[in-house]
Order: structure tokens, then C-alpha cells, then sequence
């Protein structure tokens, strides 16, 4: 019974560990598009000028 719960214990660790490691990388992904369009608004008023 106690080896069952530790290996539920160590899968549900696991996927809590993938989950916020997805999450980080979206988050990252987010901030580097917003830069990104940022950037290409920048270079584009710098064309029209």
C-alpha cells in the first residue's frame, strides 16, 4: 500500500514539474512575440519617417 502511494506521489510531482516548466516557456514565448512586435512597430514608423 505505502510503495502505491509513493509512486502516486512521485507521477503527480512529475507532471506538476512538466506543467510549470510549459508554462514557463509560454510565458517566455509571450514576452519575446511582444518584443518582437514591438521591434517590427518601431522599424516600421522609422520607415515611414
Amino acid at each position: 500500500m505505502k510503495k502505491s502511494i509513493k509512486s502516486l506521489f512521485i507521477c503527480i510531482l512529475m507532471f506538476s514539474f512538466l506543467v510549470a516548466l510549459l508554462g514557463c516557456n509560454s510565458s517566455k514565448e509571450d514576452e519575446y512575440s511582444k518584443i518582437q512586435d514591438e521591434y517590427s512597430i518601431k522599424s516600421q514608423e522609422l520607415k515611414k519617417i
